[in-house]
């Protein structure tokens, strides 16, 4: 299992030199501030809206952390220098590493506030650039911080088998454990903030070492054989439409789409069959039965999402541009008469998919 260290707190508090000691026993290691400022300019973000944290630069971070997890060994140890430095960047996390594949150390870096302005004058000081972004993220880094911490300590305090909190001093070395109690109330920012939904684009950089384009093709596999018969193939289905927004209806796709989707409808109402609404009753739900027929479904769920051209990577990036949209109209407050019409038309479409 992966171990993943994510290494945040304020500019200066030595998270970089902590995180060159791990590399030193062998971690591979994400220096994120570093990196961006090679790739955008120290001056540039400093002059972006968040400099703390900018929307510019998502995407390219996300992409830089998914690239080294994906790399690394599968027993590895892993360091992100720098992240996360907003609530999203914690959901984002959450949604993607807290799993039975990786163990996450979220790891709070602090030092005396003296320490840490002489770090950041020997540091930056003679660097114009540099210290324009200092400067530029100085106001705020604290608030950062407060609602990052928050927002972990809230997820936290939920069971997490695989995730730990600690705070580590710097510069005496030494490493608190944050422990949260379940269901403990925090002032923290919401889940759902205005500032700090994503867009489409960043909410679909994800990792793509997902099971389920194994099990897609697994179920296409076994859809061959019970289609051979007939001369059909899911692949063949998905190349003619993995490209394309429209087609014609009388084609195979569109007919088999339809098939596909009828079959899941009735596994689903065999499914509610198992689940008695009859409260007079002493009728007990059935759930492993109700299971079997969610699996039923998903079967023919599949075959229609190969149908549709949309293979493993199509279909989970397309529902993570969808829940980008849902988390929007949340946001905004989401009702009919103010729904944003064709706020969701890039989902799913051919055309950005081939221009990846």
């Amino acid at each position: 299992m992966k171990t993943i260290t994510w290494l945040f707190g304020k500019m200066g508090v030595g998270k970089t030199t902590y995180a060159r000691s791990l590399g030193g026993q062998g971690a591979r290691i994400v220096l994120v501030g570093q990196e961006c400022r090679i790739t955008f300019g120290a001056g540039n973000m400093a002059k972006m809206k968040n400099p703390g944290a900018p929307d510019e630069t998502e995407a390219f971070v996300r992409k830089l952390v998914v690239d080294n997890v994906r790399e690394a060994s599968p027993d590895g140890h892993i360091v992100i220098d720098g992240m996360p430095r907003k609530v999203s960047q914690v959901r984002w996390i959450f949604d993607h590493y807290v799993n039975n594949k990786h163990t996450n150390v979220f790891v709070l870096c602090t030092c005396p506030e003296q320490t840490r302005v002489e770090r950041l004058t020997l540091r930056d000081g003679g660097i114009k650039d540099d210290m324009a972004l200092v400067e530029s993220r100085s106001m705020k880094d604290s608030d950062v911080v407060l609602e990052v911490t928050s927002e972990i300590a809230y997820r936290q305090s939920f069971p997490h088998e695989d995730v730990s909190f600690c705070m580590r001093d710097t510069t005496m070395g030494e490493m608190y454990s944050v422990k949260c109690r379940a269901n403990t109330s925090f002032s923290s920012v919401p889940l759902i903030s205005k500032r700090h939904v994503d867009t489409p684009e960043v909410e679909s950089v994800i990792p793509d070492d997902v099971d389920l384009d194994r099990m897609m093709k697994l179920n296409a596999e076994f859809s061959n054989i019970t289609m051979a018969r007939l001369g059909i193939s899911m692949e063949a289905m998905l190349a003619e439409t993995i490209n394309k927004n429209e087609i014609d209806k009388m084609s195979m796709p569109v007919i088999w789409t339809h098939r596909f989707v009828r079959r899941a409808i009735d596994e689903l109402q065999e499914l509610l069959h198992e689940l008695p609404e009859s409260w007079w009753s002493a009728d007990l739900a059935n759930i492993r039965k109700a299971r079997v027929e969610l699996i039923d479904a998903w079967h023919f769920i599949m075959s229609a999402s190969y149908s549709l051209g949309m293979d493993a990577t199509r279909f989970v990036r397309a529902y993570y541009q969808k829940r980008a949209v849902n988390l929007s109209r949340q946001a905004n407050g989401y009702v009919k008469r103010t729904k944003v019409k064709g706020d969701d038309d890039h989902v799913a479409r051919a055309d950005e998919q081939s221009n990846e």
